[in-house]
């Protein structure tokens, strides 16, 4: 898909121009299903692009449509991603909501796939809201999904913040142990991104458990693969990271 192969070469300009070409289309056409679409698309793509406020109205906008015009399955895609964009400007009860319902219009639909990400998703949201035990049982049974699905690269998405969500429970050697197992499914599967996204979480986990030199090994490569694929705004975050790390490590 022309979509997922934009996203994994960062190229969210090039998506964001493709996407409201596809949605100015649908509406001159009257087509009130592929215009549910370009909206869905076209609010990752504005989350991609940090313009969060403008993703929820288009992924709102989508929820609308489907509902509308009864199409249960497509209804529930754009409410994990209308979960999203919630998430993103801090709307974390409203971005949960949607995302349990989007778990269960999959569950209901037999997208076992798909609510394995919603599951993910949720437990996101709901690691935002300190709710560190809910989170973790969303997150496990979103992994064990992925698996039974073969989904590999889903369930290191789902590992790192499972991770996340158990470092902020205090269980700081299960998160060292499944930032690591992330790590090594994002190697695996050539996504170099999410690659530095899990050895910065590693990093995080490796200096709550005062393991500073393995924390400052992990930020300094998680910020190497971020200047390398071009996210300055992650780069910087790891940079943050790592000088934490350093200021924790001195006597």
């Amino acid at each position: 898909m022309l979509a997922e192969y934009l996203d994994w070469r960062r190229r969210f300009d090039d998506k964001l121009a493709i996407t409201t070409i596809s949605l100015d289309a649908t509406r001159r056409l009257g087509d009130r299903h592929g215009e549910g679409l370009a909206l869905i698309n076209l609010g990752i793509a504005l989350q991609e692009m940090g313009r969060f406020e403008e993703a929820v109205t288009a992924c709102q906008d989508a929820v609308a449509i489907f509902h509308e015009t009864g199409d249960r399955y497509t209804e529930g895609i754009a409410l994990d991603n209308f979960g999203n964009a919630l998430q993103e400007v801090r709307r974390f009860g409203n971005a949960i909501s949607a995302r349990q319902e989007a778990a269960a219009i999959f569950r209901e639909t037999g997208d076992r796939h798909r609510e394995g990400r919603a599951l993910n998703n949720l437990g996101n949201a709901l690691r935002e809201e300190r709710r560190f035990d809910e989170a973790i049982t969303a997150l496990q049974d979103g992994i064990t999904i992925c698996r039974e699905t073969g989904d590999r690269h889903g369930e290191g998405i789902v590992l790192n913040n499972l991770g996340l969500a158990l470092q902020g429970a205090g269980r700081l050697e299960d998160a060292i142990a499944a930032c690591q197992d992330a790590v090594v499914i994002f190697h695996e599967t050539s996504d170099r991104h999410g690659e530095g996204a899990a050895l910065d979480s590693l990093g995080l986990a490796l200096r709550e458990a005062g393991r500073f030199e393995n924390a400052i090994s992990a930020h300094q490569e998680a910020a190497a693969i971020f200047r390398e694929t071009g996210d300055q705004d992650s780069e910087s975050l790891a940079l943050d990271h790592l000088e934490a790390a350093n200021a924790a490590q001195r006597p």
